[in-house]
């Protein structure tokens, strides 16, 4: 394998490796073959736009089913492109794009795929600068999509109006057991908006 991983490995642990673009191409490269690797991690490199490539394989690899990008400077092109791909990869289900700079266009690329994608379970996007409008649009995916039940969106700076957004997501959602929304600005009223929302049935809320 171009990447260094084994056909006979199921795991494949390249954090704080210090991988830069290409070496994620040929990560990618890899994982359109490979039939045995379920758990990617890559966090805590320099991928970049390489996330591009891993976008690419996820789009025909059918057996990754964990996969961790976070603090790899991805970005909003990087989110972009990992949306497409999760609108027609059909294995994936956890995901960790943690501290990434997606922003709120990367977060609302990443909502509309929510909106189809029928298998991601855990997503975390803490870190990411999504604003209020990147909660808005994930709320509004959350009203639509019956898979996910762990997300984490602490510090991304979504504040009350984003908060009130998720809260009313959360009356009717019935899939979602845990989000986490710490270090957002809430404020009292947001704070107050999402607590009434999951009141009882041992929702895991954090604030």
């Amino acid at each position: 394998m171009l990447s260094g991983m084994t056909r006979d490995q199921t795991v494949a642990d390249f954090t704080k490796e210090g991988l830069q673009p290409a070496d994620a191409i040929l990560i990618a490269s890899d994982l359109q073959f490979m039939v045995v690797v379920t758990t990617l991690y890559l966090a805590a490199n320099s991928i970049g736009e390489g996330a591009k490539a891993i976008a690419e394989a996820l789009k025909v690899n059918a057996v990754l089913t964990e996969l961790s990008l976070g603090a790899n400077n991805i970005g909003v092109d990087g989110a972009k492109a990992i949306a497409e791909a999760l609108k027609v990869n059909a294995v994936l289900t956890k995901l960790w794009l943690w501290d990434n700079k997606i922003g709120d266009v990367g977060a609302k690329a990443i909502a509309e795929a929510l909106k189809v994608n029928a298998v991601v379970t855990t997503l975390v996007l803490y870190n990411n600068n999504i604003g209020p409008e990147g909660a808005k649009a994930i709320a509004e995916a959350l009203k639509v999509n019956a898979v996910l039940t762990r997300l984490d969106l602490d510090a991304n700076y979504i504040g009350v109006d984003g908060a009130k957004a998720i809260a009313e997501a959360l009356k009717v959602n019935a899939v979602l057991t845990m989000i986490s929304l710490g270090s957002n600005d809430l404020g009292d009223a947001g704070k107050t908006a999402v607590q009434d929302a999951v009141k009882g049935g041992g929702f895991q809320l954090y604030l």
